[in-house]
């Protein structure tokens, strides 16, 4: 769920100050700042501020609270007529003087239902286009150092428009030097010419102290790819440690790939922690990223790695694993595999080499729903799991693999004879029948029915239909019933 931040609304802009340091840490999109008076926006309305008006927005207090603590406050409202270009810049060149952060969401985001919305659309993204110029003239017109995060989400930014160039501009004359965060999430329009002008702008080397880039479904291809690689292999973005780049329907193929891997390999990106990678379309793409990944002596402390929408055939795994057993990866808490078809029962078998190698032992989340991986797949999982490896995994999404009878039955062994398996396991669990509601008869106690715990021997037990549902949280509870909390923390699990 995508978290809306409150927003104000500033020559047609969503604008806002944020405390990102607290935002980081909870990964999304809040704030908070303190003012004399505060308003809050409610619930909503964030996607639709370019239709509210100052007047309408009520202080804390008036019936919204709830939103307030919800949403966070903002300290003004400003509504300002766009057709002002001259004084809406004036405007903006005095607020951004004072903000640390600049948060602009375009009305892309809006929800519009009319029997004109294809005009209505290309009228908005018109207007997104002029705003997002009329705040890169005004980023050019003087360094703005306290500036740390710019932030532009569903402007349906256009790369013929100039909007993106006038942005580029502001970063290659040194006047966000500051920077600390640069977000263009859901962009779709920017494409190849929109990436060539950013890195152009990036390779400029006057954003040292760039700590995140966010390019997420941005419609950049092969050839925006292989720019931004060349400007992230100039040696510049040396504090770099977040990357995210591709989309859910963008398309890399393998040229563009290895342009991004010979980055990897010569050690140009040394504190990157985080990498995000999606649409690598094509396998051997993947494979040279993985390669690049695992020979660079450079990376040392990966501890998020996502690879969404690749081509993860048996290749593409067996580099994973590989890289997945190296040093680089030791510390790594999340590992993200969502979404690829092409990742089965025989490629899980094979990334399985790397759970058991004990190089992940701080790994506490794992996602692999939406993939192929089926029965066997889960056995091997619970397999892995019952051997006592992956002991500080918490959380792993496996929903939409085909769970059987003999896998289920894996994964609840894995609960009960490993007693410090205490994963929340979401996957879609199968029906039982007589015999299998017997199984486990012996050895389970009391369970949970109808809302009360029973004794088999003293209450009429009503089965539900998904009883391997309630075996296994029936062990994960006792698990973690035995173990202590201290114990629990230490191993990155979390405590109620």
């Amino acid at each position: 769920m995508e978290f809306s931040p409150p927003l104000v609304q500033v020559a047609g802009f969503s604008f806002l100050s944020v405390d990102f340091d607290a935002m980081m840490a909870a990964e999304t999109i809040g704030a908070r700042r303190h003012a004399p008076r505060e308003f809050a926006i409610p619930k909503r309305t964030t996607s639709m501020v370019t239709e509210t008006a100052a007047s309408q927005l009520l202080p804390c207090g008036s019936g919204f609270d709830e939103e307030c603590r919800k949403f966070g406050r903002i300290s003004r409202t400003l509504t300002w007529d766009f057709e002002l270009h001259e004084k809406v810049e004036t405007r903006l060149l005095e607020d951004l003087e004072l903000e640390k952060s600049v948060v602009v969401t375009g009305s892309n985001s809006l929800q519009i239902s009319t029997t004109n919305s294809n005009d209505i659309n290309r009228n908005s993204q018109d207007d997104d286009n002029h705003r997002i110029s009329a705040l890169g003239r005004v980023l050019q017109q003087r360094p703005f150092p306290r500036v740390k995060t710019l932030c532009l989400a569903d402007c349906s930014l256009d790369q013929k428009s100039g909007a993106i160039a006038e942005l580029a501009k502001a970063i290659g004359v040194g006047n966000l030097s500051s920077l600390d965060w640069l977000n263009l999430l859901d962009n779709s329009f920017i494409g190849d010419e929109g990436a060539r002008a950013l890195a152009q702008a990036l390779e400029s080397g006057k954003l040292g102290s760039l700590r995140r880039l966010d390019l997420v479904d941005n419609g950049i291809g092969d050839s925006g790819l292989a720019a931004i690689a060349g400007a992230l292999g100039s040696g510049k973005l040396n504090s770099l440690r977040k990357l995210r780049i591709g989309g859910n329907y963008e398309l890399f193929l393998t040229d563009g790939s290895k342009a991004l891997a010979k980055v990897f390999q010569l050690g140009h990106l040394p504190r990157l922690t985080d990498l995000h990678l999606r649409g690598i379309g094509e396998e051997e793409g993947v494979v040279s990223v993985l390669r690049s990944l695992e020979s660079s002596s450079n990376l040392r402390a990966f501890k998020k790695l996502e690879l969404r929408h690749c081509h993860m055939g048996i290749q593409a795994t067996k580099a994973l694993g590989s890289a997945l057993r190296t040093r680089a990866f030791c510390s790594l808490t999340r590992l993200d595999l969502k979404d690829n078809l092409l990742l089965k029962d025989e490629e899980f078998v094979a990334l399985s080499s790397a759970f058991r190698s004990r190089n992940l032992d701080s790994l506490w989340y794992l996602d692999i729903s939406g993939t192929s991986v089926g029965e066997k797949g889960l056995m091997e999982l619970g397999s892995v799991l019952e051997a006592g490896h992956l002991p500080g995994l918490d959380q792993c999404f496996a929903t939409g693999a085909v769970n059987t009878r003999l896998s289920a039955l894996a994964l609840i062994r894995a609960y009960e004879r490993n007693t410090s398996v205490v994963a929340n396991i979401d996957v879609d669990w199968p029906n039982t029948s007589r015999s299998d509601k017997r199984m486990y008869w012996p050895t389970i106690k009391f369970f949970e029915v109808n809302g009360s715990w029973c004794t088999f021997g003293r209450c009429k037990v009503l089965w539900p239909k998904n009883t391997w549902q309630k075996y296994a949280e029936y062990f994960k509870a006792r698990n973690r019933n035995q173990m202590s909390t201290a114990e629990l923390r230490k191993r990155n699990v979390n405590v109620f």
